[in-house]
């Protein structure tokens, strides 16, 4: 632990390039040393990176993740530090037993049209990356992506997230497999076709995750109508009848036969981008509102409880998340309107008590709460979380800038 391996990254080249570094296992050493057998347990070993971004973790946290990534320009130069070291907690039986590890770097220069979306988002932003904390407040100017630190884990690497009116995290992923009919709020409710069966579903960028990994939104609702929460009269997300519309939604979309969609051929095969991710229905709409209901709202990306965590494979989004894209709780950002705001009413998956829920209000353009039994009374907008390894192209030819809705991030299957 007390003599790192150090080494720097360096861009030799005339163009930006996109890089990520991983530890990986060497194969050659491990084959050559006959030891395929006699390997260390990772969760054994504890890993620490110092750089521009500090992490502490288990080896066997970063298996598959990047231990860093993001854009270098011609001539700029990252260094690292690593140490490796064994628990102190380790059992008796790994005495004898081995480690082979190598650092792997990945680039691409950006003459390439395909990429990681997590490295095009940031060399699409790199000049506009905000680190201050952003106004709280209904006269709040503050848009655009912004990088907090270490919020989920205590490891210290960066989260991205959008904020504010952005126009440029759109997202093509998936194709819709049957006509979608939204009920849109514009002076009165009127229900309008938003999305012809064959065509792409949008999605909204919410924020990089540490992994690197996406989290998206859904422009749309995923239905004709709103939505009951539960019918029960329960906050619970769980067990509720809305995580039934959402995962029936998820099923008819990228697990069953698309018979009759020739355009929806490749929903299951993108499938396999899409992650488990852990939602929060924190049930203390107490606290909730106590961080989110003052002068300066404190929200957060850390679930209070772990029995609050619901996995699956999409979910909806928190009422702190609704936070940092820009709405506010009984108040309206009057001038920079949340990229959120898609003029219908959606439920988070907040409580705000046992029998009430936060939900956007397109009329009023914040966040407030209604009772879960009341019937067809919100949308539903599925979220997921999108694998750090999913490629994406833009058009390179479009008068539009990367990522906005005439020239979207398009995923591309590998």
């Amino acid at each position: 632990e007390l003599t790192p391996y150090t080494f720097t990254v360096t861009n030799n080249g005339d163009v930006d390039a996109y890089f990520k570094l991983k530890i990986a296992d060497d194969t050659d050493a491990i084959t050559s040393d006959s030891c395929t057998s006699n390997q260390i347990d990772k969760a054994y070993i504890g890993i620490k990176v110092t750089g521009e971004n500090n992490l502490t973790g288990l080896l066997s946290e970063y298996k598959n993740n990047p231990i860093d990534f993001g854009v270098l320009e011609p001539q700029e130069s990252k260094s690292y530090a690593v140490y490796l070291w064994l628990k102190s907690n380790s059992p008796n039986n790994i005495i004898g037993k081995h480690y082979h590890g190598k650092i792997l770097l990945e680039t691409e220069q950006t003459i390439d049209n395909e990429k990681q979306l997590a490295t095009a988002i940031l060399a699409n932003e790199k000049e506009n990356i905000k680190t201050e904390l952003p106004q709280f407040s209904e006269t709040s100017q503050d848009k655009g992506l912004y990088k907090l630190q270490g919020d989920i884990a205590a490891d210290g690497k960066n989260i991205y997230y959008y904020r504010g009116s952005v126009d440029n995290n759109y997202v093509q992923f998936g194709t819709h497999t049957k006509e979608v009919k939204n009920q849109i709020f514009d002076g009165g409710l009127e229900q309008q076709t938003v999305a012809e069966k064959g065509s792409p579903i949008l999605w909204r960028i919410v924020r990089i995750n540490e992994d690197g990994s996406i989290k998206l939104i859904a422009e749309h609702d995923i239905g004709d109508s709103y939505h009951q929460w539960n019918s029960n009269g329960t906050s619970d997300y769980e067990g509720s009848t809305i995580k039934e519309t959402v995962d029936n939604w998820y099923t008819e979309t990228f697990e069953s036969s698309t018979e009759g969609c020739e355009e929806c051929k490749n929903n299951k095969d993108l499938a396999n981008l899409i992650q488990e991710t852990e939602f929060c229905n924190d049930t203390n709409g107490e606290k909730i509102l106590e961080r989110l209901n003052k002068e300066n709202p404190e929200p957060t990306l850390k679930c209070a409880q772990e029995e609050d965590i619901v996995k699956a494979k999409a979910g909806l989004i928190s009422a702190d998340e609704m936070i940092y894209a820009g709405a506010l709780y009984i108040k309206t950002v009057t001038e920079n309107i949340t990229y959120l705001n898609n003029k219908t009413g959606f439920w988070t998956i907040s409580p705000y008590s046992s029998a009430d829920v936060f939900v956007w209000s397109p009329d009023y353009l914040f966040l407030s709460s209604s009772y879960v039994s009341n019937a067809n009374y919100a949308a539903a907008r599925p979220v997921i979380t999108i694998s750090a390894n999913t490629s994406v192209t833009t058009d390179f030819l479009s008068e539009d800038a990367p990522g906005t809705i005439n020239n979207p991030y398009k995923v591309v299957i590998k």
